[in-house]
């Protein structure tokens, strides 16, 4: 498959980043129409667990919020990996750090 002819691109408005691996994963988050946001803990994690070689793949959803057994959760949902927080029952003591994987669940059974 060849390139576009570099003519093509003169004239163009091209998106700018401050570096390709987050030009990369916003492009990623952009082509599934959902936002990206650096400075939240889900896309913190996402971003660190490429870098470690563990993909999540792209994003399925938006952050969202259930309820399971009388305990609140944040989750995101992506191709490979579902996300996962508790929320504290005062939500404003909440770890949002604290970003867990559904694989990880199942393979061990900790909440």
């Amino acid at each position: 498959m060849a390139g576009r002819d570099p003519e093509f691109w003169i004239g163009q408005d091209l998106r700018r980043y401050p570096d390709l691996a987050t030009g990369l994963m916003m492009e990623t988050f952009q082509a599934t129409e959902l936002e990206y946001h650096p400075t939240w803990a889900f896309h913190q994690f996402v971003m660190q667990e490429a870098r470690a070689g563990r993909p999540l793949g792209s994003p399925i959803g938006e952050s969202t919020k259930i309820y399971v057994n009388g305990r609140r959760y944040a989750i995101q949902t992506f191709a490979l990996d579902t996300l996962y927080t508790p929320i504290a029952s005062i939500e404003e003591r909440t770890n949002w750090s604290d970003v867990r994987r559904m694989s990880n669940l199942l393979q061990t059974g900790e909440e």
